[in-house]
């Protein structure tokens, strides 16, 4: 079974380097927003708890690596599902979300390559605004990994909406929009009011983004406490999602047949 993943994830990331042009464009206007984000924060300086020099680090990895962590419906499955196809992944040997999981992780893959080799050459070429933490990134690798697996369980969760409703815009929109602020995709949480903060860290959300680049920045630290968070959501929306999944086929396979 693992070699028909494997398989999979090779042929869907040879197809979408025909889109390349598309990644390419991706990768460009997150250099521009985020040499946007380093003439505003050293015009501004410090803000809350993180200084200028930070700050651009922190967008630094939001921008070339970390926005691809905002989970929202993969529209691709969503009308899969609803327009009756995904017979066609029932009757393999595998789990249908697997998948689609693998055709999403070969998306990502190569747009990743892309951003490393793009910006690697910015962070040569600005290398005084950039922090390198060597002692954090073994915390860094290890959270960032976990949070991989947390991005996938929300992508799904959100995702199997597609049994229950019928049009995907709306429930887009939406998840797109609390995930991509509650994980720290527009602002770090970490200069939020304590309060709020607090808050927001009792969702999945910001362990997806802030956490692990607070924890590259020293910020924050891979503590058992924060381990053990990371595995409970994770594991609740592995069950949840198949709980989703058991009752969203049943619903599927009554209304095909």
């Amino acid at each position: 079974m693992m070699r028909f993943y494997w398989i999979l994830f090779k042929k869907y990331l040879k197809l979408v380097t025909i889109y390349r042009a598309n990644f390419v464009g991706f990768v460009f206007q997150n250099i521009l927003v985020f040499l946007l984000f380093i003439m505003f924060f050293r015009w501004a300086g410090n803000i809350s708890i993180l200084s200028s020099k930070e700050l651009v680090m922190y967008y630094f990895l939001l921008m070339g690596f970390f926005h691809q962590f905002i989970p929202t419906v993969q529209v691709g499955l969503f009308k899969f599902i609803r327009s009756g196809k995904l017979d066609g992944i029932l009757i393999l040997p595998v789990r249908w979300e697997y998948y689609f999981i693998v055709v999403d992780a070969a998306s990502m893959f190569f747009s990743f390559l892309i951003n490393l080799v793009v910006f690697a050459i910015i962070a040569v070429l600005m290398k005084s605004s950039i922090i390198i933490n060597l002692s954090k990134l073994p915390a860094f690798f290890s959270s960032s990994f976990l949070s991989l697996i947390l991005y996938f369980e929300l992508r799904l969760l959100f995702t199997q909406t597609a049994f229950y409703i019928e049009n995907e815009e709306a429930m887009a929109w939406w998840s797109w929009f609390i995930s991509r602020f509650f994980s720290g995709g527009i602002l770090p949480i970490m200069i939020f009011p304590e309060l709020l903060r607090k808050l927001i860290y009792l969702t999945p959300f910001p362990y997806l983004i802030d956490f692990p680049i607070s924890v590259y920045l020293g910020k924050e630290s891979l503590t058992l406490h924060n381990m053990v968070l990371f595995m409970f959501y994770i594991v609740v929306l592995f069950f949840v999602n198949s709980k989703l999944t058991g009752a969203g086929l049943k619903r599927y396979m009554a209304y095909g047949g």
